[in-house]
């Protein structure tokens, strides 16, 4: 028996494929502008100005959701009894990159306090310098 998919179902699962996109050539573009050596400041405009708007990237979430119920419930594909599972993949998808996220940031924390403060040569350990 054909369990026919419903676009609720698919919200979700296209609202996260949309982010996880932007962050993805969020990241790329990062990468190039940093390559071309530019003042801070100017990184920062030009990366701002790169950005996605927020609301276009909804109404490409919607319409991701909407085209593939049609096709999927065209194509008469089995699996949507299923669906939740799809979310599930994509949120723990999101939920690392999230953690691996935070850990560079913390890594990059962390040197740089140690460029700031130096470990003494003397042996004693960085926190009796302070």
């Amino acid at each position: 028996m054909f369990v026919s998919w419903q676009q609720k179902l698919l919200d979700k699962p296209a609202k996260l494929l949309a982010k996880i996109t932007d962050r993805w050539r969020g990241y790329c573009r990062f990468k190039a502008v940093r390559k071309l050596n530019l003042s801070t400041a100017a990184e920062k405009e030009i990366l701002e100005k790169m950005k996605w708007r927020e609301d276009v990237l909804n109404d490409f979430a919607t319409a991701l959701s909407e085209a593939t119920t049609i096709e999927l419930n065209k194509r008469r594909v089995p699996g949507a009894e299923h669906g939740h599972w799809v979310t599930l993949s994509l949120s723990l998808g999101e939920l690392v990159y999230l953690e691996i996220t935070n850990m560079q940031t913390i890594e990059k924390l962390i040197l740089d306090d140690r460029a700031k403060n130096p470990a003494p040569t003397d042996g004693t350990p960085p926190a009796a310098n302070n």
